[in-house]
């Protein structure tokens, strides 16, 4: 599932309204679709432990980390790495953060963190696995 341009993604625990209609994300998520004031809002439904949670301007939101690896599988390689090494630069994270929490076992399997271990690599930041 490629972001859509208008479209507000947002990952939250639990599970879809009962007698929607879902579809699953490359990374196995439960996704419903709905329209909020107009806005359609994409909702992933997942696990997200302390570690994957932050708040940024007092808005709940998942961590630098959860994102990229959320995301990894709509991205080419090219925008994979950009944004690695953008995150790196604004010091939101360090490469042995990221590379843990794609190792971790609750994710390590998912395509996004074996994507971004594979970027880690690419970037010289990391070591196959």
């Amino acid at each position: 599932m490629r972001p859509d341009d208008d479209a507000i993604h947002i990952t939250m625990p639990g599970e879809p309204t009962p007698g929607t209609a879902t579809e699953r994300d490359r990374n196995g998520c439960l996704v419903e679709r709905r329209t909020i004031d107009g806005a359609e809002v994409i909702v992933h439904f997942d696990d997200l432990p302390e570690c994957d949670r932050a708040v940024v301007d007092g808005i709940p939101c998942t961590s630098a980390v959860r994102t990229i690896i959320d995301i990894a599988p709509d991205l080419c390689a090219a925008e994979l790495d950009h944004m690695i090494q953008a995150a790196l630069a604004r010091g939101l994270f360090t490469p042995d953060e990221l590379r843990a929490r794609c190792t971790a076992p609750d994710l390590a399997r998912r395509p996004g963190a074996r994507m971004v271990r594979r970027a880690l690599i690419r970037l010289g930041l990391g070591h196959s696995r």
